[in-house]
């Protein structure tokens, strides 16, 4: 019985079907294995980076933008790491908002963009390509990129100066809603 249909269907034979229920059976359990140590390394990473980003706060905190450190060794007994924290944020209308709320000068740090979302599907191929010639057409005789809408990005230099411009428990606020993007890497 198949497990996505319920239904029964033509078994697969071969010359050594014992050892071929052996590999099924295997290849199951393997994969279940895989499963629970990708959960369980999942939970490891967050507690290292958990860890790590604590100590990027108090390493940094009060720090200029030259002295800010954004990348840590992580010492196994066995083995090491780095972690970096990179100057990645995952930044949305809602959380802007949030942001908005708890901080007066939000714009300091953060700005709108607009952008283009178009969606093309009801276009004919001939129609689409047609389409894109114009708007490419136009934005050159306008000399702009050819994007509209919203976005919103984090300045360049926030990264940097989030910790002398924001004290510790800001700080800490900020990252409640927008975390800093933190890579685990281990050595060979």
């Amino acid at each position: 019985m198949a497990t996505r249909t319920l239904e029964e269907n033509p078994a697969i034979k071969c010359a050594d079907q014992a050892e071929f229920a052996r590999l099924v059976d295997l290849g199951k359990t393997q994969k279940d294995l895989m499963e629970a140590a990708a959960t369980a390394y999942q939970a490891t990473r967050q507690k290292i980076l958990t860890t790590a980003k604590e100590q990027w706060f108090e390493v940094n905190d009060g720090a200029n933008a030259e002295d800010v450190v954004n990348t840590f060794d992580a010492r196994g007994r066995r083995f090491n790491a780095q972690v970096d924290f990179n100057n990645k944020y995952t930044l949305n209308a809602e959380r802007l908002t949030e942001l908005q709320a708890q901080f007066e000068d939000v714009d300091d740090f953060f700005r709108k963009v607009e952008v283009i979302k178009i969606a093309m599907d009801q276009l004919s191929v001939h129609n689409h390509q047609a389409f894109f010639r114009e708007v490419v057409a136009l934005c050159a005789k306008w000399k702009v990129k050819a994007m509209i809408g919203d976005n919103f990005e984090v300045h360049e230099d926030f990264h940097v100066n989030r910790h002398s411009d924001l004290d510790a428990e800001d700080n800490k606020a900020v990252e409640a809603i927008i975390p800093v993007h933190a890579q685990l890497t281990y050595g060979g």
